[in-house]
């Protein structure tokens, strides 16, 4: 691992208040930090991640929220990651009190040749993502009576130390251009903007400004 500054028997401190505890060669993986347990999405999660998944003000970024066969995708699709070997997504919950308030992990993410901050891609800088066009990239999203209190950017920067103790060099957060709080977020955990791009959905063209950090 990174960052190898002990505070206590398998932790690992990324800043002076912040204990991170990685189990990830058990079954489950799992992470803990100083207020919250990360551990892989389950049946057990999918009704409070439902409840979350359906409000449109935690969903504004899409526009809508999520229906009922739209949750059963989102889910599906996590559960394919792990079957694949992959990282992916986890559940958050508040070690107080065992409640889920939301999810954040690290996927990789599918993008298409973007646009980079002083220039178009196939730069010297930036070749390697545009030849594979995918990224880790550090997603995130949390109940709203949860916001302004700190989760997101707790859990996205376990995320990172996760992805950095994993060998991956680099991560990212791809955010809608509109989506102030989730760029707070990425600022917080060390990223800066790196280009932008367009996502394509349900008929509708969404800019988003990429952000990265790097080892």
């Amino acid at each position: 691992f990174l960052f190898r500054r002990a505070c206590g028997s398998g932790r690992f401190a990324i800043e002076p208040f912040s204990c991170y505890n990685f189990d990830m060669q058990a079954t489950k993986p799992r992470i803990l930090t100083a207020r919250l347990d990360l551990t892989r999405i389950n049946k057990e999660h999918e009704r409070a991640l439902s409840a979350i998944l359906s409000d449109p003000e935690v969903m504004y970024a899409w526009e809508h929220g999520f229906s009922a066969a739209d949750c059963r995708e989102w889910f599906d699709r996590q559960y394919a990651r792990y079957a694949q070997g992959q990282e992916g997504l986890f559940a958050v919950t508040l070690r107080s009190t065992g409640q889920v308030i939301g999810w954040c992990g690290i996927t990789l993410q599918d993008i298409s040749c973007m646009t980079f901050l002083g220039g178009i891609c196939g730069s010297a800088a930036e070749t390697s993502v545009c030849r594979e066009n995918s990224v880790w990239e550090i997603g995130y999203g949390f109940a709203k009576g949860f916001w302004h209190n700190g989760y997101a950017t707790e859990a996205a920067k376990a995320c990172k130390l996760l992805a950095f103790s994993l060998n991956i060099s680099e991560v990212y957060s791809i955010i809608r251009t509109n989506n102030l709080p989730s760029i707070r977020v990425a600022e917080r955990n060390g990223m800066s903007p790196v280009g932008t791009v367009i996502k394509h959905y349900r008929g509708k063209v969404m800019p988003h400004t990429v952000f990265k950090t790097s080892i």
